[in-house]
């Protein structure tokens, strides 16, 4: 059986708003079901992705938007909620066992995934931007790799920000100057390097092969895998140079895909 992407929303992302995960995922689910040629009786699937302490959130985003899923779940994986969702939300229609899944992410701007304070092996160096110095100091050492270049990377990201009205950025325009001159945070990355904390929700669903004939323009997912070495920085890698999940996961992909890199126009 062949799973496809039927449509998807995002919301406008804000620095902070009055809304719970839950009333944020609800609105990007409502908007989705806007969009789609699937009726709402027939989503038998929710999946609620999100780092937030709120618990119970299937089953409560489900009765905010008027839906009896035979399924209904809180996936929390830091970072990688998102994905694990659609991870689940794929195995539950290739098992037969729902038809329709909407896989829905909802973050809050003081999310628990901000800080890494469980992992020893991290010493006091708890904030992301930490681990991430350390691999850009090494991508800095072997492939002379300069602050000039991180800041075209930077403007590249808002220059594409500033196409997006969802984008927490969307409006806010960025020079070259303003971007290298801006304050580091830890060598070498500096403010305008990093990601803004900030909130909002996105959402996306998933359909059987049967149900996707009726959708207009179905995605179908070809190749799709995930990979755990472990959740501490001692873990996740042998050097600073790759990450070796990432190299199984996509090695897995492509292999169920039956393609190879030179394949891929977009990464």
């Amino acid at each position: 059986m062949e799973i496809a992407i039927d449509s998807s929303n995002t919301q406008k992302f804000t620095k902070t708003s009055d809304l719970t995960p839950a009333e944020l995922a609800s609105k990007s689910i409502i908007a989705l079901l806007r969009k789609t040629l699937i009726q709402k009786a027939e989503i038998d699937g929710l999946i609620v992705s999100s780092s937030s302490n709120d618990v119970y959130l299937g089953n409560i985003v489900s009765e905010m938007i008027g839906i009896r899923p035979r399924f209904s779940t809180k996936i929390e994986n830091l970072c990688n909620s998102g994905t694990s969702g659609i991870m689940l939300a794929y195995s539950l229609i290739k098992s037969g066992l729902c038809n329709a899944v909407v896989v829905t992410g909802a973050e809050k701007h003081d999310s628990q995934g901000n800080k890494l304070i469980w992992d020893s092996s991290r010493g006091q160096y708890d904030m992301p931007i930490h681990w991430a110095s350390l691999y850009a100091q090494n991508h800095f050492r072997k492939y002379r790799t300069t602050e000039d270049d991180l800041a075209i990377i930077s403007l590249k990201n808002h220059t594409n920000a500033n196409k997006n009205k969802n984008a927490f950025f969307y409006d806010k325009q960025f020079t070259y100057s303003s971007i290298i001159d801006s304050k580091m945070m830890v060598e070498p990355l500096k403010k305008f390097d990093c990601c803004y904390p900030c909130e909002g929700a996105s959402s996306i669903l998933l359909l059987s092969e049967e149900m996707a004939k009726r959708t207009e323009v179905p995605i179908w997912i070809k190749g799709i895998s995930q990979n755990n070495q472990g959740a501490s920085f001692g873990s996740i890698t042998n050097d600073l140079d790759s990450i070796i999940s990432t190299k199984i996961a996509a090695r897995d992909a492509f292999k169920q895909a039956n393609l190879y890199p030179k394949n891929i126009d977009i990464a």
